[in-house]
């Protein structure tokens, strides 16, 4: 089902991160923990049409892996690299349940990947996964869904261009998120609700030293472009959190 739902946005989804939110404060914040890139091996874990793994690419990074379920995105991507000629970029089609790699990196990221496990033991393997993949120093640095608040109401984050419906805050739920894009097109993902210490008790239990949530900032550009009021509330109540752990 999810496979099947990412193909279909395949050529859509990047679309989505020309809202102001994942724009001036997902990508933001997910710079600014990943730190510096020079001589850095970087596994992205449901990588998409390879959105992050370009940029970062762009940034300075000497090796990036990107997997992902959906055949689609990953045939985009690879087009792009293609036509970037890059030779230190690749994509595979991997279910991350079932992703196992013999090679070690030192940064592993994934956006927005937590929020479509319905389970804690679905969070404990995909952190082994993270946790395996790692170099002894290395780290992961993952943004999802914000499950901190329950301030969904319908049209909380309207000015943003985003709808997220929450009925039920109870784990395994439903999380309906609806993104409007440019010219009215519209992408429409189903999550999953989880309290965030079935997160953090998942990080810990396969053994990485240090596990913190990292409130999304607001870049400079961001602030000076809309203004301070348009991002009260999405400052206050960010819909999405980042998770930074350490091997």
């Amino acid at each position: 089902m999810l496979e099947k739902d990412y193909n279909k946005m395949a050529r859509t989804y990047d679309l989505s991160h020309k809202l102001p939110t994942r724009k001036y404060g997902e990508e933001f914040t997910f710079l600014k923990e990943i730190g510096e890139l020079k001589n850095k091996t970087l596994l992205d874990l449901g990588c998409g049409s390879g959105y992050y793994s370009f940029l970062l690419q762009k940034l300075g990074a000497k090796r990036i892996v990107g997997i992902d379920i959906s055949d689609e995105m990953i045939k985009v991507a690879n087009e792009k690299a293609k036509l970037l000629k890059l030779e230190n970029v690749e994509f595979l089609v991997e279910d991350l349940s079932k992703f196992k790699s013999e090679e070690k990196f030192d940064i592993v990221i994934s956006a927005f990947v937590f929020n479509h496990m319905k389970t804690k033991e679905e969070v404990l393997k995909f952190c082994e996964t993270i946790y395996r993949s790692l170099n002894k120093d290395g780290f992961y640095v993952g943004c999802s869904s914000n499950f901190h608040h329950q301030k969904y109401s319908e049209d909380f984050y309207k000015n943003y261009g985003i709808k997220i419906t929450i009925p039920e805050y109870e784990n395994g739920k439903p999380v309906f998120v609806k993104m409007f894009v440019e010219k009215e097109q519209t992408i429409e993902i189903t999550n999953s609700f989880l309290f965030p210490k079935i997160y953090e008790e998942a990080f810990k239990k396969v053994g990485f030293s240090s596990v913190e949530w990292i409130k999304t900032k607001i870049s400079p550009i961001g602030i000076k472009k809309y203004g301070k009021e348009f991002w009260e509330n999405y400052q206050e109540y960010p819909y999405e959190i980042f998770i930074k752990a350490k091997k």
